[in-house]
């Protein structure tokens, strides 16, 4: 059994539950070629999920030897992504679960997602409605990115209200 399965390496998300690789798919085989259509990771938080999505269909679900999958996952990443899995050459599972457990933990979301909200330009007049539009258009990118995971209710329906409600014109908000 590979060290990603061993009890001493198990990474768990934060329900406690042991992170996984998605299954191979038999019929899908690896082509190299298609590496191009996965953007390089910019070690957003807020942009891992569609990055891993991607790199799942195109390389982590296929037929290929973990260890190109692991390569082909490195070259994908930045520095700091990268650092995170450095020394890890022959275990793409475990890798693959540091990466995912670092990027989906709830609280670095949060942050993420705080940081870029305390980022967009305070709008002070009611008729800047393309700056709003600008500004709704990015919360609510965010909002669908974390809505589903219970573990950010509480902060989705107050905190993030509150933070929200203070970038728009009071009239509005």
């Amino acid at each position: 059994a590979s060290s990603a399965t061993t009890s001493s390496n198990m990474i768990k998300d934060s329900y406690d539950r042991p992170i996984k690789v998605p299954p191979v798919d038999p019929k899908n085989s690896f082509d190299y070629d298609h590496m191009d259509i996965i953007p390089q990771f910019d070690g957003k938080s807020s942009n891992f999920l569609s990055f891993i999505r991607l790199f799942d269909d195109v390389v982590g679900t296929t037929t290929t030897i973990n260890e190109i999958k692991l390569i082909c996952l490195k070259k994908k990443l930045d520095n700091m992504s990268r650092n995170l899995i450095a020394g890890i050459d022959h275990n793409y599972e475990y890798a693959y679960a540091i990466l995912m457990q670092k990027y989906c933990d709830p609280w670095v979301v949060k942050q993420d997602f705080l940081k870029e909200i305390a980022e967009l330009p305070n709008i002070e007049d009611p008729n800047q409605i393309d700056k709003m539009m600008n500004n709704l258009g990015i919360i609510r990118n965010r909002y669908n990115q974390i809505c589903e995971d219970p573990d950010h209710r509480e902060f989705l329906e107050q905190e993030l209200f509150y933070k929200i409600c203070n970038k728009f014109p009071w009239v509005i908000a």
